[in-house]
């Protein structure tokens, strides 16, 4: 079997998995790391407390408690998604 590399791999040691082995799919670059002072300051700026994160709140328990009410597991979950708090993980 034979697999090809992408260009930016020619002078490193591939990894492969059955995936890429069994779809002779090209290999993907790594991706860069961020410096952890600007990834700080990135959480620190999304985890303030301003008016796009109270309307999200409060919208998405206007919705659930909607969705308790009526008994709709779809509602619950699209308030699930319209809340902010997933948010900071990255």
């Amino acid at each position: 079997m034979k697999v090809r590399l992408h260009r930016s791999f020619k002078n490193q040691v591939p990894v492969f998995n059955k995936f890429t082995i069994l779809c002779n799919l090209p290999m993907q670059p790594p991706a860069e790391r961020e410096p952890p002072e600007k990834l700080h300051q990135e959480l620190l700026d999304d985890s303030s407390l301003n008016l796009n994160f109270i309307v999200l709140v409060v919208t998405s328990c206007i919705i659930a408690t909607l969705g308790l009410l009526t008994n709709s597991a779809a509602v619950i979950i699209g308030a699930m998604i319209v809340a902010p708090l997933m948010n900071p993980l990255r």
